[in-house]
């Protein structure tokens, strides 16, 4: 018996003499089971299995990636913190049995590209976010971080998003009213030390 994740392979034979899996039975059984099957097993797995089924060979790592937004996701807290008007920072807050602490994603300006980046979680992300024209655009922070939360979206059930220090515009608030109509995000939200600054072109609320 083969397992992966929490399924059991029932169709690969084992040595009777040395107990050991035979390669050509696994690669025989790999070779004969369709996509659409992997999937439906995969949906059923979560996403801690999908990183090691993701492993095994090259063809159930494209399809455990495919399988991703269908498989039970890990419950998380989000919190998105503004470090200054360049820098950002989201951490993901899991429970303790799982087996990384969290996560955190960081975006900086080339400004602040010579400080140490450290590397504290398994799931971190790393993005350099340059200036144009002189300054800062804000806008497209806000954008790419908001399109960052939305690819996590696959992997965690945010029940909860602390936003700390944010200066929250039209582009933050439109994402999380959509998350939020959807149910796609998390249903608590916690404001700390935050601001709005919607400006003239906002939608109308």
């Amino acid at each position: 018996i083969f397992r992966i994740g929490k399924c059991l392979f029932t169709s690969m034979e084992l040595s009777e003499t040395t107990g050991c899996l035979q390669l050509e039975s696994f690669e025989d059984c790999l070779s004969t089971t369709s996509d659409d099957i992997f999937r439906d097993i995969f949906s059923r797995l979560d996403q801690y299995d999908l990183d090691e089924i993701s492993m095994l060979s090259r063809r159930l790592h494209l399809i455990s990636n495919s399988s991703r937004s269908q498989a039970i996701k890990i419950v998380a807290k989000l919190r998105v913190e503004q470090v200054n008007g360049r820098k950002f920072f989201l951490t993901l807050q899991l429970p303790s049995q799982c087996p990384t602490d969290g996560f955190i994603l960081r975006i900086q300006s080339d400004a602040d590209a010579k400080e140490p980046f450290r590397k504290q979680h398994i799931y971190s992300m790393y993005m350099d976010w340059p200036y144009y024209d002189g300054h800062f655009e804000r806008s497209n922070l806000s954008n790419a971080v908001t399109a960052r939360v939305a690819v996590l979206q696959c992997r965690f059930d945010f029940v909860k998003c602390k936003f700390d220090k944010i200066c929250i515009d039209d582009t933050f608030l439109s994402f999380w009213e959509i998350a939020a109509r959807t149910r796609d995000f998390a249903s608590s939200f916690e404001l700390h030390k935050s601001t709005f600054d919607l400006g003239s072109d906002a939608i109308p609320r």
